[in-house]
């Protein structure tokens, strides 16, 4: 009986050593935080935490726990928002989780700026330059001549369309899958239309139009837009030669007067009824033409005859305001401007020259000389600047 209860005893000994050694033998489980940013409210990340046969995909930032110790791979792939790509990186492609421990990694989102065609009104073209090529000196990626004459300005519609005011009296539209290929127009618009300037959409797609020579702006109902429509609507009042037109993020549109030297504010609300302007802003211009709103809500004005860029807080647009910023560039009769993703301000010259002026260098107050980030030359004439696609952090306009 003794010799039974001690080999019995030997065996839950034994029983009991594998035991421990396979509790020792099961390493405790570790923890990562993925931290991702960049990105606006509301738009999703696109992030993979993988190892081996293990794959996770996240949208935001996040802490995951119980995981296998070991290395994982980080991966970011890009997103889009109203046609904006967002590019993302990890800040290590790989990430070490330890045995009862935690570990983090960064996943960073920024905006890849669009790239910038160029309205030559002499040479009645519209060039395309890359993205990626804006700061060195750049040959046009692509070129439009078909069905332009004396172009003005160029604005994109939400599917990437490409529509272009010529000044002799018509608008053309370019589909986004032939703006490569030297299209001719798939749409044309000439009814209402008496030298128009620069145009944009609003929210719900439709398309309005400074007219110069009659000195109205004009509206396009977007379910009409390829059926060459008529007018809409039509606004007259406080209007004086009207060649710039923007939208702010409340949906006001804003129209610069060259004969008056003047910048009038229509209230949304009241667009379609031949409205008067609900505000005026006379101080500081000079021959105004193009205009465009930054990512915080100011107002950008090109004043030809001032040799300057004008800049007016968004705080201050319904009193009347005196400019926040005075911008001088290297050269003359700035008519165009632009505001690209990063807040890069882009001044198209009546002329042959396009500057770049780094966010930075023009963000101050008073009267400001930038140096110039780039500059692209041979035009004729050249007269506005538009991005496609149109930077995600501005009104829907250009």
């Amino acid at each position: 009986m003794r010799r039974i209860h001690v080999a019995a005893l030997v065996v839950l000994i034994m029983a009991l050593v594998v035991a421990l050694a396979a509790c020792s033998s099961s390493p405790a489980t570790g923890g990562l935080t993925v931290t991702v940013s960049g990105l606006p409210s509301g738009v999703n990340g696109a992030v993979t935490v993988s190892m081996g046969s293990f794959s996770l995909s996240l949208t935001a930032t996040t802490t995951l726990s119980g995981l296998t110790p070991g290395t994982y791979t980080v991966t970011a792939q890009a997103v889009t928002l109203r046609r904006n790509v967002f590019n993302g990186a990890a800040s290590s492609g790989t990430v070490t989780v330890p045995e009862g421990g935690s570990a983090g990694v960064s996943v960073s989102y920024a905006a890849q700026r669009g790239g910038l065609w160029e309205v030559d009104y002499a040479a009645s073209e519209v060039d395309l330059f890359s993205a990626s090529s804006l700061e060195s000196s750049p040959a046009p990626a692509a070129t439009i001549t078909s069905g332009l004459s004396n172009p003005e300005d160029g604005a994109f519609d939400t599917s990437g369309n490409l529509w272009v005011a010529n000044y002799g009296g018509t608008i053309g539209e370019y589909t986004a899958a032939t703006l490569t290929s030297n299209p001719s127009p798939a749409a044309t618009i000439s009814s209402g239309l008496s030298g128009p300037f620069q145009l944009a959409f609003d929210t719900g797609g439709n398309l309005w139009v400074a007219n110069y020579s009659n000195s109205t702006v004009v509206e396009y109902a977007a379910a009409t837009l390829t059926s060459s429509p008529s007018p809409a609507a039509t606004i007259s009042s406080g209007l004086s030669g009207p060649i710039g037109l923007a939208f702010d993020t409340s949906g006001n549109l804003w129209v610069a007067n060259y004969d008056s030297s003047t910048v009038v504010e229509f209230a949304a609300a009241t667009l379609t009824s031949s409205p008067s302007p609900a505000a005026t802003i006379g101080t500081g211009l000079a021959s105004p033409q193009m205009i465009a709103f930054d990512g915080s809500g100011n107002l950008w004005v090109g004043n030809q005859s001032g040799d300057a860029v004008v800049r007016y807080a968004a705080a201050s647009l319904t009193s009347n305001p005196s400019p926040a910023a005075t911008v001088t560039t290297g050269a003359s009769e700035p008519a165009g401007v632009a505001v690209d993703v990063d807040g890069n301000l882009w001044v198209t010259h009546q002329g042959a020259l396009v500057e770049e002026f780094a966010a930075a260098d023009v963000a101050g107050t008073g009267s400001l000389t930038p140096t110039a980030k780039a500059t692209i030359g041979g035009f004729n004439s050249a007269e506005h600047s538009v991005f496609d696609p149109p930077p995600y952090n501005l009104p829907l306009s250009h």
